[in-house]
Parts: C-alpha cells; structure tokens; sequence
C-alpha cells in the first residue's frame, strides 16, 4: 500500500512536471517579454563607438519586439571585449533577456588562441550588424607603392598606433601575403595622427584606415589625390571603391586569399549584436527578426544620420554566423601563419 501511495504522488509530481515544462514551452515570445527589461551588454566603456552603436539601436529595437520590453544599456569593458564576450556566454541567463554589443575582432579571439577566450564564437546567437565595415591600405601620392601591382618587393615606411594594432596586423598581413617589405613607426593613437605624420614624410602609408572615417576627415585629400588607395580589404565596397581591388582577389594562391578573408572578417561583423547559446529558438527568431525591422526604421537612421554613425549596410544574423563559422573551418595551414602574425604583434608589444 505504501509503494503505491508512493508511485501516485511520484506520478503525480512528474505529471505536473510536464505539464510545467509543456506550458513554459507554448509560451509565446510576445507572452514572455511584455513587462519586462532586456539587458543589452556593451563591452567598451560609455561614450565609445561601440556604446553609440547600442544606444541607438536600443531606442529602436524594442518598439520592433514582440511584447514591446523595456532595454537597459550595461557597459562591460575589459579584455578588449573577451569579458563580456565571457559574460554573456557563461554567465548571463539563456533565456532571451540577455544581449550583447560584442567586438568583432574578439569574436576570433579563440581563432587566434588568446588564453582569456572562454567562449566558442560558433555557439553564440549572432542577431546582426548595423553596418559592414569598410577599410582601405592608403599611401602618400609620392610613395613607391602607386598602385597593388606595385607591391612585390617594394619597401615603405607604414604608420601604426602598436605593435599588437590593427594596422601592424594588416601592415604584417601584407608582407606575408604580397611581399611588400615595411618598416612600422608606431605610437600614432588615432586616424589624425596618422595622417599629419604622412603630410611630414614620417611615414609613406597606413595599412588599414576605415573608408568613412577618411572620407569625412580627409575628403579633400582623396579628391586633390594626394593620397591613394592601394587596395580594399572589404569584399563588398561602396560605390567610390569599385575600382580598388580587393584584397583576396590579388592573392596569388587559396591559401592567400583565405588568409585575406579571415582577416577581414572583424570589418565584415561590423558592430555585431548577439544572444547567448541556449536561448529558445523562438525568442533567438524574435530577437532577429526585430532587429532587422529596427534597422529600416526611419527613427533610427536619422538618429544614425544626426551622430555621423555609418548604418547604410546593415548584416543578417545568419551571415554573421556563416562568416564566423566559415573562419574557423579554415584549414590548419591558413590557421598556423594567421596565428604566428597574431603573436609576433603580441610578442613584440611585451618586449616594449
């Protein structure tokens, strides 16, 4: 009698179980989200690119998702972005209530074995991008680089803000892909820097300089020729570099050009946004499908327009996942010369 009473009320409780489980299931995304806060983790500090990005999707974006929630921006810096990338993928709840404004290069981070990377970039809910980035290799109109022909062998002078900088890493990129033989003055903290140490003769060219940002600072200077753009390291250009090749389609060989790809796919990412793994399918569907409309809202570009941030090319979340995933299936031998220019930047800036 005893085993029966106790077999009833164990069925009992796993029936509520299901029935639990059933109804937390047929939940609907509009169901979930009314009268709740989305929390939207930016991971550089407040005021940055980054947070901009966020803030003004954030104004948008909830007006788009289903039960209409409220948005609370966090900002997380630390790690050049690996800890909140670490945050959102082992911390956080996977329930669709947490976002993040991620970095796009630390979305590699694993790719290029740096040790705080606590995450599988492939796992994560990736919901979209504002914008592709667009960057260029640009060089004084005097250099002895007029133009990507030219490059086999040549020597120049190239500025850089570091040793372990982007532009070292594509400045370094060059030399094992095209062979171009550099010298890096570095130090330069931003674009303006730069370019007074060109207009002086410190230095011949910049191996990465984002289109836009040259356009609205040195438009002069690209109408007047005095610099040149050598190549583009974005596939997919806006209408004023079509005529600059780009960069994989100079590669001598598949390797090369994979080599090309994988760099370049921070300015691809752009400025993603992403949930963690395990949120409900639904609500990851919700997430994407809300950021989309956000982004043709006519809100929202105009609030781009008014703070000169670049939203003209906004990117699915299912191409965020095809290009990050496509990364890290690139072949071992692709991998070993991408990690080994990775390092050699990191290795020099600590003997500095």
């Amino acid at each position: 009698m005893k085993v029966s009473q106790h077999a009833r009320i164990l069925s009992l409780c796993l029936a509520a179980g299901l029935w639990t489980g059933e109804a937390a299931r047929a939940e609907t995304p509009a169901e979930f989200y009314k009268g709740k806060n989305v929390t939207f983790i930016v991971s550089s500090v407040a005021g940055s690119g980054y947070d901009l990005y966020a803030r003004t999707i954030a104004r948008s974006y909830t007006r788009y998702l289903p039960g209409n929630p409220g948005m609370i921006v966090q900002n997380m810096p630390g790690a050049s972005g690996v800890r909140a990338m670490n945050y959102l993928y082992n911390v956080s709840a996977k329930d669709g209530l947490s976002i993040g404004a991620l970095p796009n290069f630390s979305a590699l981070a694993p790719f290029y074995q740096i040790k705080q990377a606590q995450f599988d970039s492939t796992r994560f809910n990736w919901l979209g991008s504002p914008s592709e980035e667009e960057s260029v290799f640009v060089v004084w109109h005097d250099a002895p680089i007029a133009a990507a022909k030219d490059m086999k062998g040549k020597e120049i002078i190239l500025g850089s803000a570091g040793a372990a900088g982007t532009g070292a890493f594509y400045a370094r990129v060059l030399g094992e892909v095209f062979g171009i033989k550099f010298k890096l003055v570095q130090g330069y903290s931003g674009l303006s820097g730069a370019m007074i140490a060109m207009e002086r003769g410190e230095i011949q060219g910049y191996p990465s300089v984002f289109w836009n940002t040259l356009q609205s600072t040195k438009g002069d200077w690209i109408k007047q020729g005095k610099i040149r753009t050598v190549l583009r390291w974005s596939e997919r250009p806006s209408p004023e570099l079509r005529n600059v090749p780009y960069a994989g389609e100079l590669a001598a060989n598949d390797d090369d050009r994979r080599m090309i790809e994988i760099a370049a796919v921070p300015l691809k990412l752009g400025r993603p946004v992403a949930a963690p793994p395990g949120v409900a399918a639904d609500r990851v569907a919700a997430l994407k499908k809300g950021l989309e409309q956000s982004f043709k809202d006519p809100g929202y570009l105009k609030d781009c327009r008014q703070q000169k941030l670049d939203c003209s090319a906004p990117v699915t979340g299912e191409e965020l996942s095809a290009v990050i995933g496509r990364a890290y299936s690139a072949p071992e031998s692709v991998r070993t010369r991408l990690i080994a220019i990775y390092q050699a930047g990191r290795q020099k800036k600590s003997k500095q």
